[in-house]
């Protein structure tokens, strides 16, 4: 029985997940999950990468919130089998979707129809919205300060 020749491109798209996975690993198991001041920078230039990339693959590699090389073995076999595969971006876009049916059917979707990441991110927004946690309250101003407020905005255009 001869062994089945896969993809070029697959392979080198799953090579390139692996590595930015281990970086991910790397970066986890050096900080943790959340990572004293200045760390994440430090470990970033270490790996050549900007912080924001060393933040998102350490959160890929993160096995409550991202993937554990398990889950990751599962896609990449389904990747050989579909003759496609996703990228890191692909997967950092994943990651806001909390682990379960709803990602798992995502990430089917974008290697059945070859999402872009922006496709796919809108699908994301699409079927969660934006996300809700965080950030600052907005002031609703009322009354008379909301008459000071409007002509203060009106005079800044």
């Amino acid at each position: 029985m001869s062994k089945k020749k896969h993809s070029p491109h697959v392979e080198a798209a799953i090579k390139k997940i692996e590595r930015r996975y281990a970086i991910g690993q790397e970066i986890l198991e050096a900080c943790g999950t959340t990572s004293p001041h200045g760390m994440i920078a430090q470990l970033a230039e270490q790996y050549k990468i900007n912080r924001d990339t060393a933040q998102k693959l350490r959160a890929m590699a993160n096995p409550e919130i991202g993937y554990t090389k398990r889950e990751l073995e599962a896609w990449f076999k389904l990747f050989r089998d579909k003759g496609h595969a996703l990228t890191v971006s692909h997967f950092v876009r994943l990651i806001s979707v909390p682990k379960g049916k709803t990602r798992d059917q995502l990430t089917r979707d974008a290697l059945e129809k070859k999402w872009s990441g922006h496709r796919l991110q809108v699908e994301v927004l699409t079927r969660q919205g934006r996300r809700q946690k965080g950030g600052r309250k907005p002031t609703v101003i009322e009354g008379d300060a909301f008459l000071g407020e409007l002509e203060q905005t009106m005079w800044a255009w």
